[in-house]
C-alpha cells in the first residue's frame, strides 16, 4: 500500500508541474528590439583658459538662461557665441586686445608673427 501512495504523489507532483509551466506565446517576437540610440555628431572636449572677467560674462548669460527655463553650461554658452562671432576684422582686433591683456606665458607665441596690417 505506501508503494501506491507514493506513486499517486508522484503523478500528481508532476501534474502540477506540467500544468504550471507557461506556454510560449506565438504573438510575442522572440527578441525585443534595441532601443534607438541618439546619433553622435563627434564632438569633442575642449579646456580653455578664463580670466574673472570671462567667467562673470558666463555666469551673467547662464543667469539669463535660467530664467527662460533653460539649464545653463558653459559650454552652450560658447557655442552660442562662436556662432554670432562676426568674421571680419573686429574679431582679430579683438584677439589683439586680448594678447595684449593676456599675463600667462606663452611658449609659442611670437611677438612679430601678427601684425595689423594683414588683416583681410
Amino acid at each position: 500500500m505506501p508503494l501506491r501512495t507514493t506513486d499517486s504523489r508522484l503523478s500528481k507532483i508532476k501534474r502540477k508541474t506540467t500544468a504550471a509551466e507557461p506556454q510560449p506565446q506565438a504573438d510575442a517576437p522572440a527578441t525585443t528590439p534595441a532601443p534607438a540610440r541618439r546619433p553622435t555628431h563627434g564632438g569633442r572636449p575642449a579646456a580653455f583658459w578664463l580670466d574673472d572677467k570671462d567667467r562673470e560674462i558666463l555666469r551673467e548669460f547662464g543667469a539669463i538662461m535660467f530664467a527662460r527655463g533653460i539649464k545653463p553650461s558653459d559650454s552652450l554658452i560658447a557655442r552660442a557665441a562662436l556662432r554670432l562671432l562676426p568674421r571680419d576684422h573686429r574679431f582679430m582686433e579683438a584677439i589683439e586686445e586680448l594678447i595684449a591683456q593676456d599675463r600667462r606665458r606663452v611658449r609659442h607665441q611670437k611677438k612679430a608673427a601678427y601684425t595689423g596690417s594683414q588683416v583681410g
